[in-house]
């Protein structure tokens, strides 16, 4: 996403010749994202690799290090049970007493944030939010479409006006899986326009990019969690975007110490105050 397209990758993709063309400079995969790190820079910060400390580099376990600050060696796979970790989002709710909002795309969510202890729950899919099911708008098992997932929480975030909240989109990951690289890029592309248009229209403070996993390189870009075929996984990266930049001053320091997935954690709770 970061440096375009892999072109070991596109050799391997029938649609190859479309997705050179239609990608064929880095901000053309994710125009929002790359003009804060270049015309915006005095409002972004961008940490290009956060080691995991989990071993398995699969998202159950990658999400519960982001979102906890801890590591559980027993969290080693996606079947695990309810999360005994207690999230940010919990945290933020309980100690300041405020209203936060939760959207993901992934049915598991319901055991990483252990929702009927911490009764923190997805935000539902109304009516107007569903959309239709042809081909582009495939979903997966236990999953639902990014567009789905992005109307419900931009209805709740209206409704409940939070101080936190937290997007999990994954229609990226579900492709790379399925082995569809120009899929891939697409929903790369469409979750960078509901980035900008959190940042166009919510306008909060800070908001902090980044990812459960990495993704293997070349041929193993499709997989994460099974080396050496697919190694690269075991790294993420973070973006902290700023509302203005005296914002982006005031995050430097926490941001600054940025050195495994688990410090999202103590990222997190920093900008929350």
């Amino acid at each position: 996403m970061i440096h375009g397209i892999d072109d070991e990758i596109v050799s391997l993709q029938a649609a190859h010749s479309d997705i050179r063309r239609r990608y064929s400079q880095p901000e053309s995969i994710t125009p929002f994202l790359h003009a804060m790190r270049t015309k915006h820079a005095s409002r972004c910060l961008f940490a290009p690799e956060l080691r995991h400390q989990n071993r398995v580099h699969l998202s159950y376990p990658g999400y519960s290090e982001m979102l906890t600050g801890q590591v559980l060696p027993e969290i080693d796979s996606n079947s695990y049970g309810f999360n005994p970790l207690r999230t940010w989002l919990e945290r933020e709710r309980d100690q300041n007493s405020r209203s936060v909002v939760f959207s993901g795309n992934w049915g598991t969510f319901h055991r990483i944030y252990n929702a009927p202890a911490s009764h923190i729950s997805s935000a539902p899919v109304s009516r107007t939010c569903r959309v239709p099911r042809a081909q582009q708008f495939r979903t997966f098992p236990n999953h639902r479409h990014d567009i789905e997932t992005y109307c419900a929480f931009a209805q709740a975030v209206r409704r409940k006006k939070p101080s936190a909240m937290h997007l999990a989109l994954g229609m990226t990951d579900s492709w790379a899986h399925d082995g569809d690289y120009q899929q891939h890029l697409m929903h790369l592309e469409l979750a960078d326009q509901m980035v900008s248009d959190i940042a166009t229209h919510m306008q909060p403070d800070y908001m902090v990019i980044t990812t459960d996993h990495g993704r293997g390189r070349g041929i193993g870009w499709v997989g994460h969690g099974v080396r050496p075929l697919d190694a690269g996984c075991e790294t993420s990266w973070c973006m902290l975007i700023c509302r203005t930049a005296a914002h982006r001053r005031r995050a430097a320091r926490a941001f600054s110490s940025m050195r495994h997935l688990k410090d999202v954690y103590r990222l997190l709770v920093a900008l929350c105050g």
